[in-house]
């Protein structure tokens, strides 16, 4: 099993962003309360995804989109 639980799309654009912290793991929503979704990271799923995210922006900034990851 790859560690994922559950398969979705969204296109996130400029919405509030929360989180709060439950013991050993984060829950983020994105969005409001009724239009919203939540996203649960363990500690180490939440430290790969600033990488991710980090080398995303950078590639967004310099217009190299070619599909990374």
């Amino acid at each position: 099993m790859s560690g994922l639980r559950v398969a979705a799309w969204g296109r996130i654009e400029d919405c509030s962003m929360n989180y709060a912290v439950f013991g050993d793991e984060v829950e983020f929503r994105v969005g409001g309360q009724l239009e919203g979704m939540d996203i649960v990271f363990t500690e180490r799923s939440l430290e790969r995804l600033l990488t991710q995210g980090e080398q995303a922006v950078r590639e967004l900034r310099a217009g190299l989109g070619h599909g990374g990851g």
